[in-house]
């Protein structure tokens, strides 16, 4: 744990101004009724220059038409493009020329009371890191994995780090009074991202 929080600083000195370590903040605009612009929040990780992952529901509007997206590069907001999209897993793999390689992808899936830190993009804030604990496996459909970690609106997306790289993708949080549970969140295993990037 000590050596994300470590190599985390580093790379915040590193990185620019908007690419915190392994993450970077997401925007999708979509037009509504009178040219009515709606913007929501979330974050995505580049595990291979050009290339990002993020939440599926990111980058949709309620009626999974695809909206315009954007990556914060360097204080600006670049432009991106969904190349693939799976909402039954909830991810979505974006091209933004201008992103660079923040981290890459584990081999195996995490156990469960596995330790990470993840790094997410709150309610369209910087992005901040939180860590958290693999906490057991969660079906909804599919095998999401369920964590005791921070998780509010924006962290959608976020990735997992463990050991410097990436263990899951944060797609959800729990329903609680009509809100979120902000103390957990489910999240994609890292094998079903590399069967969802492989097919």
């Amino acid at each position: 744990m000590k050596l994300e929080i470590i190599l985390g600083i580093c790379l915040v000195f590193l990185c620019p101004v908007t690419c915190y370590a392994f993450a970077y903040a997401l925007k999708a605009e979509r037009f509504e009724q009178n040219d009515y612009v709606i913007t929501a929040h979330g974050t995505a990780t580049c595990f291979e220059s050009g290339k990002l992952l993020t939440a599926a529901h990111n980058v949709v509007d309620q009626n999974k038409k695809e909206t315009d997206v954007f990556i914060e590069v360097k204080g600006v907001w670049k432009p991106a493009i969904v190349l693939k999209i799976n909402h039954d897993i909830d991810l979505a793999l974006l091209e933004c020329k201008s992103a660079q390689k923040t981290t890459s992808l584990a081999k195996n899936n995490p156990k469960e009371g596995a330790s990470f830190v993840l790094w997410g993009s709150k309610r369209g804030k910087p992005i901040s890191s939180h860590e958290g604990t693999v906490k057991r496996a969660w079906y909804k459909g599919f095998a999401d994995y369920l964590a005791d970690v921070s998780f509010d609106h924006g962290d959608s997306g976020a990735p997992l780090i463990a050991n410097g790289k990436v263990i899951g993708i944060a797609c959800a949080g729990l329903p609680k009074d009509g809100d979120i549970d902000t103390s957990k969140a489910l999240f994609v295993p890292v094998v079903v991202i590399r069967t969802f990037l492989e097919d």
